[in-house]
């Protein structure tokens, strides 16, 4: 199996797991703080956290295992056992058939969700390019508010349109972005809230939340196998609306904070039903409403020290837990390799008359050689000999063969273990029974 064909399987299974260490983050600082900065910092490293493992399982099974130095053995048993000699921690780990089709069959499964997840992203831009079109800019009063609200969060201001068809504000476009209004909101909501509306879509641009969408996308697609893939961005999506509903409201008084936090109520109840794939002021995920309205009238105060060291330490055990867990995979990956015939034999010599003949195969799943020993060497698994064996010396269990013994003798699967050595101009062999 190709090392890389491996360490995708390999990373693609790893996404339940690491999606669970994930989770396992999120919720842990969900639950030691309110501050919606630090809870959109764990839930983005929660979503990506199996990107990143699969990345660096792939970039770590590209590094080459190291070449070892060619070991012959001397004549007449002359055979190369180039890769025996490697370290045990080097040796290749082969693997059958049936798991490179397994392999294979998971990395076709999770590249087929990318080109269906870009179409679905393709249509929903195709169909926010209509709005933008069919809308109209609003008032001027307004989009000059805007525009100062946007050159103070470090933005070009973009367009401000309105439009009958539009659900909710939404921040649409990436080379000329604009924000898209519901018609009827621009004229319920009082000017104040309205522009906290507008400037919660701004913070999305400021965030470059527009940018960062399609690479979710594509992400969600390739992860589409995994059942906490979209959990985990349903989370990450409904910290991200918290951070900009904290940027819209700044340090407002609780009655814009409570006009804030019902124009959200109201807007939920008028969008539509479907999940935007564009920065809404709604978000994608309903059910978290409850959390952002919290943020939004009682703001949390600062973090504590002790909490903000346990927030840190999570954060490293969860990366620390990614790097670990792409190590060994990725170094799994690099040993694999297709199973070969398991015969270790020698080549067929030629004698200067023209005959030929093989003198000695010696058939074996493993073969260790040995240092100290001239032509050591030691044979395991269903060891057996064929071809010449007549200048071979032959013991069984250590101790000499009877007269006229041959290894064909023995019942198939006897020798376990053959032990070689070479004592003087003589090759002995030890054939282990037990």
């Amino acid at each position: 199996m190709s090392p890389l064909l491996a360490a995708f399987g390999f990373g693609v299974i790893a996404t339940l797991p690491v999606g669970l260490l994930g989770l396992a983050l999120g919720w842990s600082v969900d639950r030691l703080t309110a501050a919606p900065r630090a809870r959109a910092l764990a839930w983005g490293l929660a979503f990506l956290l199996p990107a990143a493992v699969l990345a660096a399982t792939l970039l770590g099974a590209a590094i080459p295992l190291p070449s070892p130095d060619p070991v012959v053995l001397p004549p007449p048993l002359s055979v190369d056992l180039t890769e025996f000699s490697m370290t045990a921690a080097d040796q290749p780990r082969y693997w059958a058939a049936p798991a490179a089709w397994i392999a294979g069959a998971l990395v076709v499964l999770s590249l087929a969700g990318l080109p269906a997840r870009a179409a679905g992203w393709l249509l929903a831009r195709r169909r926010l390019a209509g709005l933008a079109r069919t809308a109209l800019p609003v008032d001027a009063d307004l989009s000059e508010a805007v525009a100062a609200e946007a050159l103070a969060l470090g933005v070009k201001p973009p367009r401000v349109l309105a439009g009958a068809a539009v659900t909710e504000p939404l921040l649409v476009g990436v080379r000329d972005p604009a924000v898209l209004l519901p018609a009827g909101l621009v004229e319920a909501l009082p000017r104040d809230t309205l522009i906290r509306v507008c400037r919660h879509e701004l913070a999305h641009l400021a965030r470059r939340d527009n940018l960062r969408l399609p690479i979710e996308e594509l992400l969600s697609g390739l992860f589409w196998l995994s059942p906490l893939t979209g959990p985990l961005r349903r989370r990450m999506l409904a910290a991200r609306e918290a951070v900009c509903d904290q940027i819209a409201v700044g340090a407002a008084p609780p009655e814009a904070r409570r006009a804030y936090a019902q124009a959200l109520v109201d807007v939920l109840r008028q969008a539509a039903a479907g999940p935007s794939l564009q920065p809404a002021f709604t978000g994608r995920e309903r059910t978290r409403t409850t959390m952002r309205l919290e943020a939004i009238l009682h703001p949390a105060g600062p973090i504590s020290g002790a909490r903000r060291f346990a927030i840190a330490v999570l954060t490293l055990l969860a990366a620390g837990g990614g790097v670990m867990g792409a190590n060994a995979l990725a170094d799994e990956a690099r040993h694999a390799k297709p199973r070969p015939e398991r015969s270790v034999s020698l080549p067929t010599l030629t004698l200067p008359s023209g005959a030929s003949f093989q003198p000695t195969r010696i058939e074996a799943d493993s073969v260790e050689t040995s240092g100290d020993k001239p032509g050591g060497a030691v044979y395991r698994g269903d060891v057996r000999l064929k071809g010449d064996l007549r200048n071979i010396e032959f013991r069984l269990d250590g101790q000499p063969a009877p007269a006229g013994f041959h290894p064909r003798d023995l019942p198939a699967g006897a020798v376990k273990r053959m032990e070689m050595v070479r004592e003087g101009e003589r090759t002995v062999m030890d054939l282990k029974t037990r």
